[in-house]
This record gives C-alpha cells, sequence and structure tokens, in this order.
C-alpha cells in the first residue's frame, strides 16, 4: 500500500541520518498554517 512505501522511505532516510522526525513535525506545522482546509480531507 502507499502508507507501507512511505514508511519503507522513511525507514530508508532514518538510516541514512535524517532526522526524519523532525521533519516530519515541521511539515505538519506548516501544513495546518499553510494549506487551505479543503486538503486536510486528503489525510
Amino acid at each position: 500500500t502507499a502508507k507501507m512505501k512511505a514508511e519503507a522511505r522513511i525507514e530508508c532516510l532514518r538510516q541514512g541520518g535524517v532526522n526524519v522526525d523532525e521533519f516530519l513535525q515541521e511539515a505538519e506545522t506548516l501544513s495546518v498554517q499553510d494549506i487551505p482546509r479543503s486538503a486536510s480531507s486528503l489525510s
């Protein structure tokens, strides 16, 4: 599924030394502020 692929990519980034969790927190914070409410139905 798409979720499994996304999780696999995140795991690869973690193994590569990327601070994935911090990035995702920032992305969530930005999306709440910047993306129109209509986009929230996708999540």
